[in-house]
Protein backbone atom coordinates (compact mmCIF):
# COMPACT_ATOMS: atom_id res chain seq x y z
CA UNK A 1 0.00 0.00 0.00
CA UNK A 2 2.00 2.63 -1.31
CA UNK A 3 0.02 6.03 -1.94
CA UNK A 4 1.55 9.68 -3.60
CA UNK A 5 1.38 12.53 -1.58
CA UNK A 6 2.20 15.73 -3.55
CA UNK A 7 3.28 18.48 -1.90
CA UNK A 8 3.95 22.07 -3.48
CA UNK A 9 4.90 25.05 -1.52
CA UNK A 10 3.95 27.88 -2.83
CA UNK A 11 5.92 31.40 -1.89
CA UNK A 12 4.83 34.56 -2.17
CA UNK A 13 6.46 38.45 -2.28
CA UNK A 14 4.72 41.14 -1.78
CA UNK A 15 6.63 44.50 -2.50
CA UNK A 16 4.87 47.82 -1.21
CA UNK A 17 6.15 51.52 -2.87
CA UNK A 18 6.52 54.08 -0.22
CA UNK A 19 3.13 55.98 -1.30
CA UNK A 20 1.63 58.72 0.73
CA UNK A 21 -1.60 58.00 1.73
CA UNK A 22 -3.83 60.84 2.82
CA UNK A 23 -7.17 60.26 4.48
CA UNK A 24 -9.45 62.60 2.73
CA UNK A 25 -12.77 60.86 4.26
CA UNK A 26 -11.44 62.59 7.52
CA UNK A 27 -11.83 65.67 5.96
CA UNK A 28 -15.60 64.85 5.61
CA UNK A 29 -16.28 63.63 9.07
CA UNK A 30 -17.61 66.51 11.44
CA UNK A 31 -14.35 66.12 13.71
CA UNK A 32 -12.49 66.82 10.52
CA UNK A 33 -14.13 69.48 9.48
CA UNK A 34 -14.29 71.49 12.68
CA UNK A 35 -10.61 70.60 12.63
CA UNK A 36 -10.29 72.12 9.46
CA UNK A 37 -12.11 74.94 10.31
CA UNK A 38 -10.05 75.68 13.69
CA UNK A 39 -7.09 75.37 12.07
CA UNK A 40 -8.26 78.06 9.22
CA UNK A 41 -9.56 80.36 11.38
CA UNK A 42 -6.64 80.47 14.22
CA UNK A 43 -4.14 80.90 10.96
CA UNK A 44 -5.98 84.00 10.25
CA UNK A 45 -6.19 85.12 13.52
CA UNK A 46 -2.31 84.61 13.79
CA UNK A 47 -1.68 86.42 10.67
CA UNK A 48 -3.80 89.32 11.60
CA UNK A 49 -1.74 89.80 14.87
CA UNK A 50 1.31 89.45 13.46
CA UNK A 51 0.99 92.26 10.80
CA UNK A 52 1.32 94.61 13.83
CA UNK A 53 3.84 92.67 15.39
CA UNK A 54 5.53 96.25 16.41
CA UNK A 55 2.91 97.15 18.45
CA UNK A 56 2.49 93.44 20.02
CA UNK A 57 5.97 93.92 21.21
CA UNK A 58 6.31 97.41 22.56
CA UNK A 59 2.72 97.15 24.03
CA UNK A 60 1.83 93.16 24.98
CA UNK A 61 -1.95 94.09 25.71
CA UNK A 62 -2.49 91.32 22.98
CA UNK A 63 0.19 88.88 23.92
CA UNK A 64 -1.63 86.29 25.23
CA UNK A 65 -4.37 86.29 22.39
CA UNK A 66 -1.25 85.77 20.22
CA UNK A 67 0.37 83.15 22.34
CA UNK A 68 -2.58 81.31 22.62
CA UNK A 69 -3.42 81.31 18.41
CA UNK A 70 0.23 80.12 17.87
CA UNK A 71 0.49 77.43 20.50
CA UNK A 72 -3.22 76.13 19.50
CA UNK A 73 -2.02 76.30 15.79
CA UNK A 74 0.85 74.38 16.46
CA UNK A 75 -1.28 71.47 18.38
CA UNK A 76 -4.58 72.00 15.93
CA UNK A 77 -1.76 71.44 12.85
CA UNK A 78 -0.25 68.34 13.84
CA UNK A 79 -3.46 66.89 15.33
CA UNK A 80 -4.88 67.77 11.83
CA UNK A 81 -1.82 65.99 10.01
CA UNK A 82 -1.90 62.78 12.15
CA UNK A 83 -5.52 62.39 11.55
CA UNK A 84 -4.93 62.96 7.45
CA UNK A 85 -1.69 60.39 7.28
CA UNK A 86 -3.06 57.34 9.45
CA UNK A 87 -5.73 55.99 9.55
CA UNK A 88 -5.69 54.24 12.63
CA UNK A 89 -5.50 58.02 14.39
CA UNK A 90 -8.20 59.60 12.80
CA UNK A 91 -10.50 56.42 14.29
CA UNK A 92 -8.61 56.71 17.88
CA UNK A 93 -8.27 60.18 18.36
CA UNK A 94 -12.20 61.00 18.89
CA UNK A 95 -12.13 57.92 21.34
CA UNK A 96 -9.56 59.25 23.92
CA UNK A 97 -9.73 61.28 26.71
CA UNK A 98 -7.23 64.21 25.36
CA UNK A 99 -9.17 65.11 23.04
CA UNK A 100 -12.10 66.32 24.72
CA UNK A 101 -9.83 67.74 27.35
CA UNK A 102 -7.99 69.46 24.66
CA UNK A 103 -10.70 71.17 22.81
CA UNK A 104 -12.96 72.29 26.26
CA UNK A 105 -9.71 73.73 27.75
CA UNK A 106 -9.04 75.52 24.17
CA UNK A 107 -12.48 76.82 24.47
CA UNK A 108 -11.55 78.51 27.88
CA UNK A 109 -8.47 80.04 26.86
CA UNK A 110 -9.89 81.55 23.90
CA UNK A 111 -12.64 82.83 25.79
CA UNK A 112 -10.00 84.38 27.98
CA UNK A 113 -8.24 85.55 25.70
CA UNK A 114 -10.79 87.04 23.33
CA UNK A 115 -12.64 88.34 26.33
CA UNK A 116 -9.45 90.47 27.64
CA UNK A 117 -8.47 91.68 23.81
CA UNK A 118 -12.22 92.72 23.09
CA UNK A 119 -12.00 94.41 26.15
CA UNK A 120 -8.33 96.50 25.50
CA UNK A 121 -9.26 96.63 21.54
CA UNK A 122 -12.75 98.43 22.04
CA UNK A 123 -10.98 101.92 22.57
CA UNK A 124 -7.78 101.49 20.13
CA UNK A 125 -8.00 101.99 16.48
CA UNK A 126 -6.21 98.90 15.60
CA UNK A 127 -9.04 96.99 13.56
CA UNK A 128 -6.80 94.13 13.16
CA UNK A 129 -7.06 93.16 17.44
CA UNK A 130 -10.59 93.83 17.22
CA UNK A 131 -10.90 91.01 14.02
CA UNK A 132 -8.71 89.07 15.68
CA UNK A 133 -10.79 88.86 19.19
CA UNK A 134 -13.51 88.62 17.43
CA UNK A 135 -12.43 85.50 15.32
CA UNK A 136 -11.25 84.26 19.45
CA UNK A 137 -14.93 83.75 20.26
CA UNK A 138 -15.61 81.98 16.59
CA UNK A 139 -12.37 79.65 17.40
CA UNK A 140 -13.36 79.26 21.20
CA UNK A 141 -17.06 78.52 19.72
CA UNK A 142 -15.91 75.97 17.13
CA UNK A 143 -13.52 74.24 20.15
CA UNK A 144 -16.54 73.67 21.99
CA UNK A 145 -18.69 71.90 19.30
CA UNK A 146 -15.41 69.72 18.91
CA UNK A 147 -15.37 68.73 22.52
CA UNK A 148 -19.19 67.92 22.54
CA UNK A 149 -18.33 65.29 19.80
CA UNK A 150 -15.53 64.42 20.84
CA UNK A 151 -16.83 63.55 24.31
CA UNK A 152 -20.00 62.17 22.84
CA UNK A 153 -17.87 59.70 20.81
CA UNK A 154 -15.85 58.84 23.94
CA UNK A 155 -18.55 57.92 26.41
CA UNK A 156 -20.10 55.93 23.28
CA UNK A 157 -17.33 53.50 22.83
Amino acid sequence: MSSNVRITQTTTTTTTASVLVINTGYLKTKLGLLKSLIFILTLIAFILMSVRHRYLIANNDFLFLYLINWCHLYAIFLMLITCLFSLSTATLMPKMTFDFVFHFSATILFLLAGLWSISIAIDSYYSTYKTASILAFLIALLHALHGYFSYATCKLH
